[in-house]
C-alpha cells in the first residue's frame, strides 16, 4: 500500500513544483514590468523643463458666440481739410504756427514779403494823383467851354433879335417909301444870317458839351481804374499775411523763413478736428467680406471709438484697399485727432455655438498650431496640435484638437523649443 502511494505521489509533487516555478517566474516578470513602468513614468518627470505659471498667459476653451472680424490698420483723417496758399510770388518772412497747434479763422499763419508789391504801391499812388489831376482839368475845361459857348450863343441871339427889329422897321419904312427896297432887303437878309449863325452856335455848343462830357467820363474812368488797381495792390499786400480760413488744427507747415514761394504754393494744411473719419487699409484677401454698414471698433491706444463702414475704394493699392469708417462719436478724447495711427476691427459675421479661445501669440486665421495644454491637475503642460478657424482680434474659432474646458497657454512659447511636455510651477 505504501508502495502504491509513493508511486502515485511522485507525479503530483512534480506538478506542484512546476506550478511554483511558474508563479515565481510570473511574479518576477510582473515585478520587472512594474519596475520598468515605474521607471518609465518617473524618469521623464525628473528631466522635464520647469516653467513658472506667472510667466505665461492662459485661456480656457469655451463654447458660445464668436464675433468674426477683419482687422486692419489705418489713420484718423479729417473730412474737412483746408489749405492756406501763397497769394503771390513772395519770400517767407515769418512762420507763426507749428504742426499740432489749434487755430481759429482769421489767425495769422505765415507772413510773406514781396518787394515788387511794396514798390508798386507808391507808383500806383502817383498814377492816381495824375489821373485825378486829369479829371479836374477836364472838368475845368468843360466848364470854361460851356461858359464860352453860352456867351457866344447869347451874343448871336441878341444880334439876331436886334437885326429882326431893324428889318421890321426898314420894311415898314420901305412900304411908306421912306427908304429903298434894296435897303430893306439887306436888313432882312442880315437878320436871317444872324438867325442861322445863332442856330449853328447852339448846335456847336451842344456838340462841345457832349465832347467835354466824354472827356470828363474818360478822366473819371481813368481815376476809377487806377483806384481799383491801387486797392487790388493794397489787398495783395495785406494778403501777404496769410490767415487761417477756418477753425482747426495745423497738420503741416510746408515752408521755412527765407524760402521763396510761387503763386498758389501750399503753405499750411489745416484739418477740422471736429469732423473726422477713420481710413483703414484692408487686405485685398479680406475686403471681399466687408460691406457698407458693417460695425467697426477703432482702437486708438486705450481709446475705442465705434463706427460704421461708409465707403470701400473700388481699387486697391499695394495689396490693400482703403475703407472709410464714419465715427459715431469721439467723446472728446485727445487721442482722436488727425493722422493718429489706429487699429480697426470690422465685424463681418457673428457665429453661434462654436468653440473659441483667446488668439494665441502669432496665430493667423485658418492656421494649424501646437499649443501647450494644462494636464496632470495643473502640474504639467503637454503640447497638442490644434486647427484654428477665423476669428477676431482677440479670439479665434477652434476647429479641432481642443474641447470645451481645456486650459491652454496662449502667450509666446517659442522659447521652449519643441519640448513635448513641461513641468508647471505654480505660486
Amino acid at each position: 500500500m505504501n508502495a502504491a502511494f509513493g508511486a502515485t505521489d511522485a507525479p503530483r509533487a512534480h506538478r506542484v513544483s512546476r506550478t511554483v516555478v511558474r508563479v515565481v517566474l510570473a511574479l518576477v516578470v510582473a515585478g520587472l514590468l512594474a519596475a520598468a513602468a515605474w521607471y518609465g513614468l518617473r524618469a521623464p518627470r525628473e528631466t522635464l523643463r520647469t516653467v513658472d505659471a506667472d510667466a505665461l498667459v492662459f485661456d480656457t476653451v469655451t463654447r458660445g458666440a464668436l464675433v468674426r472680424e477683419v482687422s486692419a490698420t489705418g489713420t484718423f483723417v479729417s473730412n474737412s481739410v483746408r489749405y492756406a496758399s501763397a497769394p503771390a510770388e513772395a519770400e517767407v518772412a515769418a512762420v507763426a504756427v507749428r504742426p499740432g497747434r489749434p487755430v481759429v479763422a482769421g489767425e495769422p499763419l505765415v507772413v510773406l514779403r514781396s518787394a515788387e508789391l511794396e514798390a508798386a504801391i507808391p507808383d500806383e499812388l502817383a498814377q492816381l494823383a495824375a489821373a485825378v489831376a486829369e479829371q479836374h482839368s477836364a472838368e475845368a475845361a468843360a466848364t470854361t467851354a460851356s461858359y464860352d459857348a453860352r456867351a457866344s450863343s447869347e451874343s448871336l441871339h441878341a444880334q439876331h433879335k436886334q437885326a429882326r427889329l431893324e428889318a421890321r422897321v426898314d420894311s415898314d419904312l420901305s412900304r411908306q417909301g421912306l427908304i429903298g427896297t434894296l435897303q430893306a432887303g439887306e436888313a432882312t437878309m442880315k437878320a436871317e444870317d444872324l438867325g442861322s449863325r445863332a442856330r449853328l452856335e447852339d448846335q456847336r455848343g451842344v456838340s462841345d458839351r457832349i465832347q467835354q462830357a466824354a472827356k470828363i467820363v474818360e478822366a473819371r474812368a481813368r481815376v476809377a481804374d487806377v483806384q481799383a488797381l491801387l486797392t487790388a495792390k493794397r489787398a495783395q499786400l495785406a494778403a501777404l499775411t496769410v490767415r487761417a480760413n477756418g477753425d482747426g488744427v495745423v497738420q503741416d507747415v510746408a515752408v521755412q523763413v527765407g524760402q521763396r514761394v510761387s503763386l498758389g504754393s501750399t503753405l499750411v494744411r489745416i484739418a477740422d478736428q471736429a469732423d473726422l473719419k477713420a481710413v483703414l487699409a484692408v487686405a485685398d484677401t479680406d475686403v471681399r467680406e466687408v460691406a457698407p454698414g458693417d460695425p467697426v471698433s477703432v482702437h486708438a491706444g486705450s481709446v475705442v471709438v465705434r463706427g460704421r463702414v461708409t465707403r470701400i475704394a473700388p481699387a486697391g493699392n499695394a495689396g490693400n484697399v482703403s475703407v472709410d469708417v464714419a465715427l459715431l462719436g469721439t467723446n472728446g478724447s485727445s487721442a482722436v485727432r488727425p493722422d493718429v495711427t489706429v487699429d480697426g476691427a470690422i465685424e463681418v459675421a457673428r457665429l453661434m455655438n462654436v468653440l473659441t479661445v483667446a488668439r494665441p501669440a502669432g496665430a493667423d486665421d485658418d492656421a494649424s498650431v501646437t499649443l501647450y495644454k494644462v494636464v496632470a491637475r495643473g502640474t504639467e503642460l503637454v503640447r497638442v496640435p490644434a486647427r484654428l478657424g477665423r476669428g477676431s482680434l482677440e479670439r479665434v474659432r477652434v476647429i479641432t484638437g481642443l474641447t470645451a474646458g481645456d486650459r491652454v497657454v496662449v502667450s509666446d512659447t517659442s522659447a521652449y523649443g519643441a519640448d513635448a511636455r513641461l513641468r508647471l510651477r505654480t505660486p
